[in-house]
């Protein structure tokens, strides 16, 4: 399965499912829905897929960093 970091799920949360929620909640009230009811919602969401995709994959392991008295260490290469 795949992972997220904590940051990446609110901005998930945020992004996808509170308009998706916001539709939904639109619906219940209207019954039914027109285009200028949800698209705000849909460019919305429409703008963060597109943004994620310039995420930095996680799967490649990060070389740590070593700090000793104020001094940093880095692996080599």
């Amino acid at each position: 399965m795949s992972k997220i970091s904590s940051d990446g799920l609110q901005e998930v949360t945020k992004s996808i499912k509170d308009p998706l929620e916001s539709i939904y909640n639109k619906f219940q009230r209207k019954g039914s829905l027109r285009w200028s009811d949800v698209k705000e919602e849909y460019d919305f969401i429409y703008k963060f897929l597109d943004k994620i995709t310039s995420w930095e994959a996680g799967d490649t392991p990060r070389e740590p960093d070593v700090t000793v008295d104020g001094k940093t260490y880095k692996a080599q290469q």
